[in-house]
């Protein structure tokens, strides 16, 4: 149903510590010359969540957006915010680079048939049982 990925796959609960959690799994699948990307459906998405901006001026990262299929300018690890599967999909359609995906679960439900079928890692607490956060 979904293509398999040459590159790590990881899903994180979403919450306040999901940034800080994507993020410390991305620096472990870093590689020389490699930067890490967060992508987020739109910019509005970052001003509504403060632990999300916050964790991405901290580390000055790259952010692209699900609008106009921006893609990361340099190779590495790329962090998808509350992306459905069909954005996942096509947004690793039209990059090229991402050495490591790491998505913070928007919908459960949407996402769970998605990482088994990529047999993406699980970080931290499940996103699939019951209270996946705010």
């Amino acid at each position: 149903m979904y293509k398999e990925r040459d590159c790590p796959v990881a899903v994180v609960r979403r919450g306040p510590s999901a940034p800080v959690v994507a993020g410390a799994w991305c620096r472990e699948h870093l590689g020389p010359g490699q930067e890490v990307t967060v992508w987020v459906p739109t910019k509005r998405n970052l001003r509504e969540n403060k632990e999300l901006a916050a964790f991405i001026e901290r580390y000055r990262l790259e952010v692209i957006t699900g609008r106009g299929f921006s893609t990361p300018s340099t190779p590495g690890p790329l962090i998808m915010a509350w992306a459905n599967p069909n954005e996942v999909e096509k947004a690793l359609e039209y990059a090229s680079g991402v050495t490591a995906l790491c998505v913070i679960v928007g919908n459960p439900d949407l996402a769970r048939p998605w990482a088994e079928s990529v047999g993406a890692e699980v970080v931290g607490t499940s996103p699939w049982i019951d209270g996946g956060g705010a």
